[in-house]
């Protein structure tokens, strides 16, 4: 489960920060320029500035694909910028920031090849500024892009930079909300390998520093519990931060997100469970399984569905338990990372 920042706030963002003079924007961004490049350079930087803000202003105003085309050239703008002064940065870090505003952000299965683009510029910047302050969003901004991308290998990149971001995250100085969401975000990619050690640690972290986020945190940390066979444990974690609804699980915000497909009926079902909900609980362990027949906690959910079964038939039939939950969640969304630092 994962969470992200609303795209407008990001694109405003965006859009302020390339109407600044340039010379505030970043350090350097010249060095290295020869004499007979500098002009070509600077001018290629411009146009994919301004073709990155008629993108921004065609998003704020609903019209997707011409903002998509117009990212894309912007783009392409920067690139040439970077051909014409290899050494420089900043064109490759402008070109990433292009492609993940308006391909990866919002998308949790984003076209694979801006992504994988936008993957080439960020290693591209980090190659060249290894120091350059900005690599900590970069850390974050890549772990979610490897994630949507998806499959083990993807996975396994996302973790190697969400452990990149928190050896650069001072605990002291960072917002504790940030700190938290690096943590969850990083224990959901562990739990997706099946390093449920790892996962556990990090989610129990997690909860540490999350100051309004615990309530959706902890059901990380229960899914984790349950799946390595502490089903007691699970439970009393839901309950203990607040028990189970759907809104919990699916902010209005739509900030969040669920890795692998089809994970977050492993959630809802083991909301439903803890609420008393039997019949719903099984309804979203068949569905997990149904997308996920292969998954490592397949097994799991089986095993849960068997217990659930019995205690139904223990009472006589289909048991709701205190009441049906406001909206059951079927087929809800997927969708669950925390977004921008």
């Amino acid at each position: 489960m994962r969470r992200a920042a609303p795209r407008g706030l990001a694109l405003a963002g965006l859009a302020i920060a390339l109407a600044a003079p340039t010379a505030a924007r970043s350090d350097g961004l010249w060095d290295g320029a020869s004499g007979a490049s500098r002009d070509p350079y600077r001018r290629a930087i411009a146009r994919g500035d301004q073709l990155a803000l008629r993108a921004a202003e065609q998003e704020t105003l609903g019209h997707g694909e011409p903002a998509n085309v117009l990212a894309l050239r912007a783009a392409d703008a920067y690139e040439r910028a970077s051909a014409l002064d290899p050494r420089a940065a900043e064109a490759n870090y402008r070109a990433a920031e292009v492609l993940y505003l308006h391909f990866i952000q919002e998308s949790n299965h984003p076209q694979r090849l801006p992504a994988e683009r936008a993957v080439r510029q960020w290693a591209e910047f980090e190659r060249k500024a290894p120091r350059d302050p900005r690599l900590q969003s970069i850390y974050f901004e890549r772990s979610l892009t490897f994630t949507k991308l998806g499959g083990p290998d993807n996975y396994r990149r996302a973790a190697a930079d969400y452990e990149k971001e928190l050896r650069t995250l001072d605990p002291s100085s960072a917002p504790e909300e940030q700190v938290a969401r690096v943590l969850s975000n990083a224990a959901e990619i562990y739990m997706a390998l099946g390093d449920l050690e790892r996962a556990l640690t990090l989610y129990y972290d997690s909860i540490e520093f999350a100051t309004t986020s615990q309530r959706l945190y902890a059901f990380g940390l229960a899914v984790a519990l349950d799946r390595d066979g502490q089903a007691t444990k699970a439970r009393e974690t839901i309950r203990r931060f607040g028990g189970y609804s759907y809104e919990v699980l699916n902010p209005r915000d739509g900030s969040v997100f669920f890795i692998p497909d089809g994970d977050e009926h492993y959630y809802q079902a083991l909301g439903h469970d803890t609420a008393g909900q039997l019949e719903s609980a099984i309804n979203h362990y068949r569905q997990f399984l149904r997308v996920q027949p292969g998954s490592p906690y397949a097994e799991r959910a089986r095993q849960n569905i068997a217990q659930l079964e019995a205690r139904m038939k223990g009472k006589g039939g289909k048991a709701r338990g205190r009441g049906k939950a406001r909206r059951d969640g079927d087929g809800a969304a997927a969708e669950a990372t925390w977004g921008t630092p």
